[in-house]
């Protein structure tokens, strides 16, 4: 999540923004890390000079490695020595694969002023290979009972185990 505000803040080098520092990142080498399922979340507040540059740009480093998932943009007024100004908020939800996590999040933060920043990780590990396990059980089951459909000629067995292959494959979807 990336909150980008456009109030008077400082120009941002637009070199850094779309550069890093060529620096390999510690989590592409921790073991513990390629073997666990984690999730990442930044959520950041970025003031910036121009909200729709800024905008353009954050497509431009997500590119093809991610995609905006949601944004919400509105128009603030707000008034500055009795002068009414209008300012442009916008709350971007963005998705990146885990190994540019960090290089995007290094590059939105170069828009602007970094005013806010909160970073979450949960690890699913035990959660992806609990669902891993029960589909692989789910599977099974379904490869038993298509091969039992097969041998079956009662009419209400045919109906029953169709109604639980039915469920199963529910089940698979979901």
């Amino acid at each position: 999540n990336g909150a980008i505000q456009n109030d008077q803040a400082p120009e941002a080098d637009s070199a850094t923004a779309l550069v890093g520092t060529g620096e390999a990142s510690k989590a592409f080498n921790n073991n513990i890390l390629n073997e666990r399922k984690i999730i990442r979340n930044a959520n950041i507040t970025v003031e910036v000079d121009n909200f729709d540059t800024a905008y353009g740009k954050i497509e431009y480093i997500i590119g093809n490695i991610g995609y905006i998932q949601e944004s919400k943009i509105s128009k603030v007024k707000h008034y500055i020595d009795n002068k009414e100004v209008l300012s442009t908020n916008g709350v971007i939800t963005i998705r990146v694969d885990a190994d540019k996590f960090s290089s995007v999040l290094k590059d939105i933060k170069g828009l602007g002023l970094l005013t806010d920043e909160n970073i979450k990780t949960d690890d699913v590990t035990e959660k992806f290979f609990d669902i891993e396990s029960r589909l692989r059980l789910i599977r099974y089951e379904e490869s038993r009972l298509e091969e039992y459909l097969k041998k079956i000629s009662d009419p209400d067995t045919i109906f029953k185990t169709e109604s639980r292959l039915t469920e199963i494959r529910h089940e698979i979807e979901q």
